[in-house]
């Protein structure tokens, strides 16, 4: 999967609006005062099984970092056109705001999120392994993310936080590389 386009709105306390432009970076904490989007890539494994932790963006945010999680969109394969409001707990959305204020750290679970995915491009499909998709094969989709309030769980003194992300990923069938070196977990 790969990241078209895509940013990061965020309010912690009183503070104006941030926007952020979302870059690709595997593997590392996001650079000082920007976003990057993450775990783009999940293996598919003989069984089907998709082992992949779906998109995942992560900030430095001046005081703050963001970590939003979208475990539920790991395998794009499925989805068929058209927009979809896609429940939380099914898109397994976890919004993270952690700050470093006078007091100390605290951790934030921004808690009450809506999650709308609008497939523009849907053609092909899955196939069996390993090929695991048509040659056809596309997915191009937007992803549009609300965090709007916030469950404190680590530390005292957090201000209120709120989250918006958009971003437009794309899939095809050049992604769905074979590797049969990869281990299996078929067990």
């Amino acid at each position: 999967m790969r990241l078209l386009s895509g940013e990061l709105t965020y309010v912690i306390g009183d503070n104006p609006p941030e926007t952020r432009m979302l870059s690709t970076l595997e593997h590392m904490s996001p650079p000082p005062d920007q976003c990057t989007a993450q775990n783009l890539v999940s293996p598919v494994y003989q069984t089907e099984f998709v082992n992949g932790i779906g998109p995942t963006v992560g900030c430095s945010a001046g005081s703050a970092s963001i970590s939003l999680n979208l475990h539920g969109l790991a395998d794009s394969r499925t989805l068929v056109a058209g927009t979809h409001l896609v429940d939380p707990a099914v898109a397994k959305l976890t919004v993270e705001v952690s700050q470093h204020i006078g007091s100390g750290p605290c951790r934030m679970d921004l808690t009450t999120g809506n999650v709308t995915v609008d497939v523009q491009t849907a053609s092909g499909g899955a196939a069996p392994y390993p090929a695991l998709v048509t040659n056809d094969y596309v997915r191009r989709f937007a992803v549009h993310v609300e965090a709007l309030s916030a469950k404190e769980v680590f530390g005292t003194g957090c201000v209120p936080a709120s989250v918006t992300l958009d971003m437009t990923l794309e899939q095809t069938a050049t992604d769905a590389v074979y590797d049969p070196t990869t281990p299996c977990i078929c067990e």
